[in-house]
């Protein structure tokens, strides 16, 4: 056990411990997924794209819906849905396509976004401001709200609300499968179906800890289904 611990550090995959906030609703080495409220934000559109046509001052205030957030640390990729359930989710949670310019596919294109050099669990609210100070430049490659005027009617008509009307969302996968997709995206699918070979060149201080703990992780691999 010793020895997988010193293995998982080595590649990268060891956690610091930490105290997580009860918005945090999946924490693994590489993915966290967190739950952000509904609020009334700035939001700032572009003048020189899409944007000048809702652009009546130099920001808008508009409603947002709930959010939940996914983050990819080590490859400083940011993602986001929408929820239509004003509590934690649950694995039969359902989630909604994010309605936000700038998102193509749930994947947040950071443009002139201002990002944290950390994905510790105390960086995750810069996160998400970083992208509300952000400019929107453009709506995206798919259909992002069920309003009837698209895209542009949907922030057009947010101005000045309170409260973001969740029948113009449209629903997507369950959040349980998003979050395990996103987090299986970080190792090689590969390698979950067939035997893995591994080389030891060298048998120095490291190598020889290395070898020695061969045996161990090949049992636990077969103890684990893997073929």
């Amino acid at each position: 056990m010793k020895f997988l611990r010193t293995l998982a550090r080595w590649l990268g995959l060891g956690m610091a411990p930490e105290i997580l906030p009860e918005t945090v609703v999946l924490r693994t080495p590489e993915v966290t997924a967190w739950r952000v409220p509904s609020a009334v934000r700035p939001m700032f559109f572009s003048e020189t794209s899409d944007g000048k046509t809702l652009r009546s001052s130099p920001e808008m205030a508009n409603p947002t819906p709930i959010r939940r957030w996914c983050l990819v640390e080590g490859e400083h990729r940011l993602s986001v849905c929408a929820s239509l359930e004003d509590r934690r989710p649950g694995p039969r949670s359902t989630i909604a396509i994010a309605p936000y310019w700038n998102v193509s596919q749930g994947q947040i294109c950071l443009g002139s976004m201002v990002t944290p050099r950390s994905a510790a669990a105390a960086s995750l609210g810069a996160w998400v401001e970083g992208f509300f100070q952000s400019e929107f430049t453009h709506a995206g490659d798919v259909k992002i709200t069920s309003h009837h005027e698209g895209h542009f009617g949907l922030w057009r008509e947010m101005a000045g609300r309170q409260a973001f009307p969740v029948e113009w969302l449209i629903p997507g996968e369950r959040w349980r499968s998003g979050c395990v997709a996103e987090a299986d995206r970080c190792a090689p699918g590969e390698w979950r179906n067939r035997r893995i070979v591994i080389t030891i060149v060298g048998c120095g201080g490291t190598g020889s800890q290395i070898a020695t703990g061969m045996p161990y992780l090949h049992q636990a691999l077969l103890a684990s289904g893997h073929p």
